[in-house]
């Protein structure tokens, strides 16, 4: 729990630091995306990553059988068919 909260956190201030950095320097966001991309992953860690497949429901890209936006449509739905009188 504590983790996730950790985790919450930094990813809060993280946005608002880039946010921050976008105020200075507009092209900052730009800046970070074209350095994500340039960045080179070793063998071994590229062996440890999952595969990339489509999913089964919409066909887009996904690490899984059936991507997260998928899943949590499926989620949706059966919480709302429980909620009906």
């Amino acid at each position: 729990m504590f983790l996730k909260m950790h985790l919450l956190m930094m990813s809060t201030l993280s946005r608002a630091y880039i946010k921050d950095l976008e105020k200075i320097r507009p092209s900052s966001i730009l800046d970070l995306i074209h350095s994500g991309e340039t960045l080179s992953v070793s063998a071994s860690a590229r062996a440890r990553m999952p595969a990339k497949r489509a999913c089964a429901r919409c066909g887009y890209v996904s690490s899984m059988e059936v991507c997260k936006a998928c899943v949590m449509l499926v989620r949706t739905g059966q919480f709302l068919a429980n909620l009906k009188l």
